[in-house]
């Protein structure tokens, strides 16, 4: 495809002809291969087994002397001809049960156990493709089946054939949802009024573009033209230079091809809703080509909006590094967590109808305007609101070109959250201006509350900020729904949620605003007594649907093995616990009731039963508590708000000053000081407890590749005392010569670890050579590996950087302290030879290493801590591995354990001896048994 449209790659002078071009080339290297009997769909782990023997076959061709290979190879080939007999017997078995006949009671037995075969050889099928969206559809699908995409086109033409009027009136009547029947509204074409930036009116460079394409998702439908991302990911050189050209021009003119603002918009059933007319929903689907240039827009556009602060810290939608989970923070610490005994706090969520259709160009543009955008972003978002053009597809039937109203934004156009944003930041401004008014927005989605005053006070501050809500939208074009706005009151005190003559008056439109005693958040159910059982009960029943298909899939000698119904509790039962939990003041009851959930999900996956101990449980060190769980969240989120000044001011506003102070010291490298040197994958699992093996593994190894490198140095740093803020950085060479070395204050040992680091780079830049840096600090590692160091390690290697003629980088690699690493040994001695701390000698004990304070980290830490027996082989069935998982948890069947369960069925004795039955005494106690 690449060889054929190098061929074909010219310059872009009309759209269509380039597009035709690459749709052919693309159907001429496409081969599709149709299901018939003669070419039935491949089995996923028949092709997995001939992929894996490809690649060892490709190994075997440059190492035929490599013997383990040529057995692997072997046994491989073995492996896939019995399965491929198994296959070949199962289809025939299938083609003789389709057969028509009499059907006697021993055929339909018969039929029963193919059916069965063929259930457990599907489940076995599934094994090893969580990484497709087709295994998803089908486990989504046997979750709820009526969610289903089948089951909403079935649902489509149920409604189609119910119509009552004629094919153009439901196209009419469709039209009418989408637009409304509202006049034409004339485009706003003014010109530009901001300030001129020519940061932001310069030329996109290629790289810019290879990043956009690379940003793209792989399963977006094609629009109209029928280019999809594949088919641009996997463009040649020449192609993307052209389309970066092209996208020049048009960035100059300030226009956008008509192709790129045509949208085909397809209706679809809500799931969930009564089947009508009114509950369909539009999916507009745009060019690819097109949304490559709003990408590149995009990206530049909120680069600017963020480092020039024009965004509220309040917003929080389609932001980089802020979530709807961060608006779900500021609630529980500044609402659930005090809710007062005889007071209240008052939560306020208030709807806009259709937020993104309706609002005006006008309060975008203008909006626009006033951030200084530049004048080509602005004539680029003027030109992609105006003239737009549509089509809309019912079923198999369609309208003819449509010109949609000059109002809202695109939908699913990849700029359109950030131009939504930029028309509501007035909003934010406004409602920071009310005393004791708290608020959140998230792209359409407005929360206010209240904790501060007495009841009369918070009424009068909530209607104020009703009241601003209802102008505001007004002037962009929107209206704001009382009937889906709703408020709640969370108190304590019973008596005062049941009171009618303490009931809530606040207005919004002329009518008021509905008080619930549950309220929905961004996916967050509140109650009014501050407790979490709906929220509980949901994720109860959800889990229990969920158990139900993994047993389905699982339960069976063929089904799906651990690793996948592992992978299916965290991605399916995990994210919904951990969503809204961890932002709950839950009691110890209601963490239990969340710790029973995780726990009857892990047992279902492993396949044992439901009264399996819990301590041994956590013995296999398979999964994490609700505490641990929630801790981990927090931290990582923490850390990912430290990063973003936005961040930063909602830590501050909850009292978490210290995640802030840890982030601003530390600086962020030029991409120049960045390509200057490089970092060695840092191993996981490496705890010294835990890990010893692998350290000593692994320090074997860096030594012996370092021992006789005389381009090896190595780093290291001490305290002038225990707990002193006062260290010293010494880098030595393979011999032990000290090369460099510094006396540091007021610093931690990590960013003493960074300034050692920093002097040996240094010294590699300065000889104008290849260094291969070792330092037994992880910490420092990940720092160089994200760019971001200590202010004191940043000076030292911008100075140095400065008219040097650098041709080679340096390589950073991490070692494990005190574990025989030769030059690991003489930096620890020189570095303590500088100070009073403890002399080294070789009973020295490193300090534990420290944790990587990221999501997945903290979780692995706490499994691996209490994990006692290790996980099944690799080349065990999922039948063996259950088999394997009973033992350990003492839960495996034998007589004494039948006994409790069927106490008239099973006596308690030994059949042998008398003893009690258990499973250790039949196996290896039982004498009388071992003579039989």
């Amino acid at each position: 495809y690449r060889e054929s449209l190098k061929e074909e790659t010219t310059d872009i002078t009309d759209l269509d002809k380039w597009c035709e071009v690459i749709r052919n080339l693309k159907h001429k290297h496409t081969k599709s291969v149709t299901r018939t009997e003669k070419t039935p769909e491949v089995d996923p782990h028949l092709l997995h087994l001939w992929d894996a023997r490809r690649s060892l076959t490709k190994r075997w061709k440059r190492q035929k002397r490599n013997r383990k290979l040529k057995m692997k190879i072997k046994n491989i080939t073995q492996e896939a001809e019995e399965y491929a007999n198994q296959l070949a017997t199962a289809n025939w078995e299938r083609f003789c049960g389709s057969l028509e006949g009499t059907i006697t009671q021993e055929a339909e037995e018969y039929a029963n156990q193919l059916a069965t075969a063929n259930w457990e050889r599907f489940c076995g099928s599934l094994q090893g493709t969580l990484g497709t969206a087709k295994t998803w559809s089908i486990l989504r699908s046997m979750i709820d089946p009526l969610k289903t995409r089948r089951e909403g086109q079935k649902n489509l033409e149920r409604l189609l054939h119910s119509y009552p009027g004629t094919k153009d009136q439901l196209l009419q009547a469709v039209h009418t949802k989408c637009f409304g029947d509202t006049a034409s509204i004339p485009p706003y074409q003014v010109d530009y009024s901001g300030h001129p930036h020519p940061g932001m009116d310069e030329l996109f460079t290629e790289a810019e573009v290879r990043e956009a394409i690379a940003s793209t998702k792989r399963n977006t439908a094609a629009g109209a033209d029928q280019i999809s991302n594949a088919m641009i990911r996997n463009m040649n050189d020449e192609s993307v230079t052209a389309l970066t050209n092209f996208i020049n021009d048009h960035w100059v003119k300030g226009t956008i091809p008509h192709q790129w603002k045509h949208a085909v918009i397809i209706m679809i059933p809500k799931p969930g809703k009564k089947l009508a007319l009114e509950n369909l929903r539009p999916i507009s689907i745009t060019s690819c080509l097109g949304k490559v240039f709003e990408r590149l827009v995009n990206t530049r556009l909120q680069r600017h909006l963020e480092e020039n602060n024009f965004m509220p810290d309040t917003m929080f939608g389609f932001r980089p590094h802020l979530s709807t989970q961060d608006i779900l923070l500021l609630l529980k610490e500044e609402v659930l967590t005090n809710v007062p005994k005889a007071g209240e706090h008052i939560v306020m969520a208030i709807d806009i109808k259709g937020a993104f259709d309706n609002v005006s160009h006008k309060g975008i543009l203008d909006g626009l305007a006033e951030t200084n955008c530049g004048m080509r972003t602005y004539q680029y978002v003027r030109s992609f609101l105006n003239q737009r053009t549509a089509v809309i597809k019912v079923g198999d039937d369609e309208t003819n070109i449509i010109h949609p109203p000059n109002k809202g934004t695109p939908q699913g156009a990849v700029i359109s959250p950030t131009l939504f944003n930029i028309a509501m930041i007035g909003l934010a401004k406004k409602l920071q201006e009310i005393p004791d008014i708290r608020h959140s927005l998230y792209a359409d989605d407005i929360t206010i509350w209240i904790t501060k005053g007495n009841l009369g006070e918070k009424e009068e501050k909530l209607q104020l900020a009703a009241n601003i809500i209802e102008t505001y939208t007004k002037e962009r074009g929107l209206q704001c729904s009382p009937e889906k706005s709703e408020l709640i009151r969370l108190t304590k005190d019973k008596k005062q949620r049941t009171d009618p003559g303490l009931k809530l008056e606040i207005r919004l439109q002329g009518t008021v605003i509905p008080e619930r005693p549950i309220l929905r958040v961004l996916g967050m159910w509140l109650q009014s007594n501050n407790r979490c059982l709906h929220t509980l009960n949901a994720i109860r029943k959800t889990t229990q649907q969920i158990n139900r298909m993994i047993t389905r899939v699982a339960h069976n000698r063929k089904g799906m093995g651990e690793q996948d119904t592992l992978r299916l509790v965290k991605s399916l039962v995990i994210s919904r616990v951990m969503y809204s939990l961890p932002y709950h003041a839950l009691n110890r009851e209601e963490q239990d009731k969340a710790d029973k959930i995780i726990r009857m999900a892990y047992k279902t996956a492993l396949r044992l039963p439901c009264n399996t101990s819990n301590e041994k449980l956590l013995s296999l060190g398979l999964h994490n508590t609700f505490d641990e769980l929630a801790e981990a969240q927090l931290i990582a989120q923490r850390t990912r708000l430290a990063q973003t000044p936005a961040g930063r001011a909602l830590l501050h506003r909850v009292g978490l000053e210290e995640c802030i102070s840890t982030h601003q010291k530390t600086k962020e490298l030029p991409s120049q000081i960045r390509d200057l040197y490089g970092v060695s994958p840092i191993p996981q699992n490496m705890d010294p407890t835990l890990h010893a093996g692998r350290r000593k593994a692994r320090a074997a190894y860096i030594d012996k590749t370092t021992k006789f490198l005389n381009t090896a140095r190595f780093t290291d740093a001490s305290p002038y005392w225990a707990n002193a803020k006062n260290m010293v950085a010494v880098v030595v060479n393979r011999r032990g010569k000290i090369t460099a070395c510094a006396s540091v204050s007021q610093a931690t040992i990590i960013e003493a670890e960074e300034i050692a680091i920093a002097l040996a780079i240094r010294e590699g830049m300065e000889r104008n050579a290849p260094l291969t840096i070792i330092t037994d600090c992880q910490a420092a590692c990940r720092n160089y590996q994200k760019g971001k160091i200590g202010a004191k390690a940043h000076r030292i290697l911008t100075q140095s950087s400065r008219e040097l003629d650098i041709s080679y980088t340096q390589t950073i690699t991490w070692a494990p302290g005190h574990e025989g690493v030769t030059g690991n040994l003489y930096a620890d001695e020189a570095a303590r030879g500088f100070t009073n701390y403890r002399a080294a000698d070789g009973n020295t004990v490193e300090d534990p290493t420290p944790i990587d304070p990221s999501y997945k980290a903290i979780l692995r830490y706490y499994r691996d801590s209490r994990r006692l027996y290790p996980a099944p082989h690799k080349n065990l069935s999922a039948m063996d591995s259950a088999t394997l998982r009973r033992l350990q948890t003492n839960t495996y069947i034998n007589i004494h354990r039948l006994h409790t369960y069927y106490p008239t069925a099973y006596k308690d004795i030994c059949p042998w001896c008398g003893s009690t039955p258990t499973l250790y005494h039949i196996t290896w106690e039982c004498t009388a048994h071992t003579e039989e």
